[in-house]
């Protein structure tokens, strides 16, 4: 599990919706000369995975490509709002990124289409507080785990083929 334990400014972000790649979404400008990008991945690696590209010394948050995703579902339940929300880009704690290209842990992926709003989780942990950059929330449990992104206010041809990509019957 991915830990938050600071933030910097907000960043740029570029967010592409495709047929093949479901999500990708990239955070400000940065170049693998200067620092390698480390991955952090997690879901079942047959149906679901969603990766996480970080610097490899600064443990900055580079990119989120949700590559595919079996558990898809239209939400009834309302997420709630956070009364505690910073700004922000997260830089993230996790052993020994600098030894590795990637990290793998075996989790669940799951991804909830609320109004046109979609949350990606990556754990059944509650999640408390947010920290938000532009229009991506990422979303954190009462030990500052991160447990999922939430991306506000997708268009509707956007949100079309984020639904058509993954395939599923949403239930």
């Amino acid at each position: 599990m991915i830990k938050i334990y600071d933030n910097r400014e907000v960043q740029k972000i570029s967010i592409e919706y495709d047929l093949y790649i479901p999500i990708d979404i990239k955070f400000g400008n940065w170049d693998n000369a200067l620092e390698p990008t480390a991955y952090w991945r997690t879901g079942d690696f047959q149906k679901s995975i969603i990766e996480v590209g970080i610097g490899k010394y600064s443990q900055k948050i580079r990119s989120i490509t949700l590559v595919g995703c079996d558990k898809v579902f239209e939400s009834k339940k309302s997420h709630r709002r956070f009364q505690d929300v910073t700004s922000g880009c997260p830089i993230v704690s996790i052993c020994d990124l600098s030894d590795n290209s990637y990290i793998d842990e075996e989790g669940v992926v799951e991804v909830h289409f609320k109004g046109n709003d979609v949350y990606v989780l990556f754990s059944r942990t509650e999640a408390t507080s947010c920290m938000e950059n532009e229009n991506v929330e990422f979303l954190l449990d009462l030990n500052n785990n991160w447990v999922g992104i939430c991306i506000k206010d997708i268009d509707k041809v956007n949100l079309s083929i984020l639904k058509e990509s993954l395939k599923q019957i949403i239930r």
